[in-house]
């Protein structure tokens, strides 16, 4: 890594200084990736479903019909239980170029429900704000390690 470390700076300094910043100041690009939570259905959700509570799966469509008949009958469902889901945003990762998010996603993303990047600003966080402007002045140099020096 420490010959590549170089080139990858020279790399972020130029997308630093030429990529869209999205009217951000101070832009830093997140992946974040949606992820179902089960929520009061009283309140704020986006879907319910019917989850067989042994075999772990979600009802099928026409299961879901007869699910749904049987309810307002008030039968019994069976190991069949009606939950209500809110998709929520869960943040994976975060990079100073929106190309580093892009690299990641292009390793990563296959692992990921439904991911996106979205860009925030590091406003008045004093210490990311100078590390992202040395960067972009590319003031920061690759220093080897003197143990690995030492071997």
């Amino acid at each position: 890594m420490s010959q590549q470390l170089p080139e990858l700076l020279q790399r972020m300094q130029l997308s630093l200084n030429t990529q869209d910043g999205r009217y951000t100041a101070d832009p830093f690009y997140c992946v974040f990736s949606k992820r179902e939570i089960v929520v009061d259905a009283d309140y704020d959700h986006d879907r319910t479903l019917w989850w067989h509570q042994e075999r772990h799966l979600e009802a099928d469509s026409r299961t879901a019909r007869r699910l749904d008949l049987l309810k307002e009958d008030c039968r019994e469902t069976g190991d069949w239980v009606r939950l209500a889901v809110k998709e929520i945003d869960r943040f994976e990762t975060a990079c100073f170029t929106e190309q580093g998010c892009k690299d990641f996603l292009e390793i990563q993303g296959h692992n990921l429900r439904k991911p996106f990047i979205y860009a925030t600003s590091l406003f008045r966080n004093r210490e990311m704000i100078a590390l992202r402007e040395a960067l972009m002045a590319g003031q920061l140099a690759a220093v080897e390690c003197k143990e690995a020096a030492n071997g």
